[in-house]
């Protein structure tokens, strides 16, 4: 094209591995620890420092406790606040301490949160609100090319009511 891009059609396909109906539940947690440590150390074939996301939830402390057997003691963690005290930073910090990994935490405040409106909308994907996040990882861009985030666990795993009824968040997105 004239523009210089590449583009690329990607398509993404479940994997040919087809349930086990005898499988029990300890077969299963098994199974998805393997791919678990297997997604972590495919993530961390990287040639530059890796980062991670860290909110203190279940979904962070999972991937930050791999990176940790994996990776050592040596990574930086982030978390996103506007308060001290919010439960996520109080929590990331705990999970961070005791992992041994440097913390860092980016602060905003409503004006800040405001001026990066239109940058994260811009860049979103979805129509949730992403400008936290958006903030966050303009930040640790500053420092760090591959960032590690748990992001989409919810989902897969259904951590959240709404995401037990996707048919009808999927229908409210289409009307929007």
């Amino acid at each position: 094209s004239s523009t210089g891009l590449d583009v690329r059609a990607h398509a993404f396909a479940p994997t040919a591995e087809v349930a086990d109906p005898s499988l029990t539940i300890e077969g299963a947690e098994r199974r998805l620890d393997e791919l678990l440590d297997a997604a972590v150390r495919t993530h961390l074939v990287a040639d530059v420092p890796v980062c991670l996301t860290l909110s203190g939830g279940l979904d962070s402390t999972l991937l930050g406790m791999l990176l940790r057997q994996q990776a050592g003691t040596g990574l930086v963690s982030y978390v996103v606040g506007d308060d001290p005290t919010h439960p996520d930073v109080v929590q990331a910090q705990r999970v961070a301490r005791t992992l041994g990994f440097e913390h860092r935490t980016v602060w905003f405040d409503f004006p800040q949160y405001l001026a990066a409106l239109p940058a994260s909308v811009l860049a979103s994907e979805t129509f949730e609100d992403g400008v936290a996040q958006f903030m966050l990882f303009r930040e640790l861009g500053r420092d760090f090319r591959v960032c590690l985030n748990s992001d989409g666990a919810d989902e897969l795993f259904g951590g959240y009511p709404e995401h037990w009824f996707a048919d009808r968040h999927v229908a409210r997105i289409r009307e929007a």
